[in-house]
């Protein structure tokens, strides 16, 4: 794996020093992806991906931001046609990104401080502490896990983790558009493993996310490619 350096973005690059955000290969892939990795984990462990379905094939990659303030992926030094984008609709030109503690990549407006685009609201397999599983109703975002296709391979797999926004909430597990396990009905026990889990449901959004009481823990909850569900 190869974190991104200050110097590959010049001065706009924060990083933070675990999770890491850089290029990687999984396993034994000869592609490569943009993503978020703990790398105090001896294993191999990615949290985030943002090219899933849209692979480098080699050893180059480009990262930059362009006139609009998006953070713009591309292949190859010629940036002519971008892998991936952040794709915000407003236009921000002074913005600067973010590695949080929290496994949290944002898209930050430098004068203002405000976060035009975070990438948890785009999770791949994982839920990080913090981050929502649910629907954003204002906003129009459906934050929900979904499994890679195999241990190699970070494309969109076969299983999801996703809350039901009709009756009762409950949360279920998919395979494709069948649900093949349900949780139990809303609210969930609240304290559970040494992790709060906290619950929304209001006019503007309906979630459920937890959080840890020890910050130096490292937890993650995975929909893996085989269907099951794993810490």
């Amino acid at each position: 794996m190869e974190s991104i350096s200050r110097k590959a973005l010049g001065n706009t690059f924060c990083d933070s020093e675990n999770p890491v955000f850089g290029f990687f290969s999984p396993g034994s892939s000869r592609f490569r992806y943009l993503g978020i990795w703990y790398h105090k984990v001896r294993e191999q462990t990615v949290v985030w991906v943002a090219n899933r379905n849209d692979p480098i094939n080699g050893s180059s990659g480009v990262l930059s931001i362009d006139r609009y303030g998006n953070l713009i992926l591309y292949s190859n030094h010629n940036q002519k046609v971008p892998v991936w984008s952040t794709n915000v609709s407003v236009e921000v030109t002074d913005t600067c990104i973010a590695q949080l503690f929290t496994g949290n990549l944002i898209l930050v407006q430098d004068r203002s401080k405000r976060v035009v685009w975070e990438s948890f609201d785009h999770p791949t397999d994982t839920l990080l502490p913090g981050m929502k599983l649910g629907f954003n109703r204002r906003r129009g975002i459906y934050r929900f896990p979904i499994s890679w296709r195999s241990a190699d391979d970070p494309g969109t797999g076969n299983f999801s983790i996703q809350i039901n926004r009709k009756g009762s909430p409950q949360v279920f597990l998919y395979w494709g558009t069948k649900h093949v396990w349900r949780g139990f009905v809303w609210p969930l026990k609240s304290d559970a493993g040494g992790s709060n889990v906290s619950f929304v449901n209001n006019q503007d959004e309906i979630y459920a996310a937890y959080f840890l009481s020890d910050a130096s823990i490292i937890l993650r909850v995975v929909v893996d490619y085989s269907g099951l569900l794993k810490k």
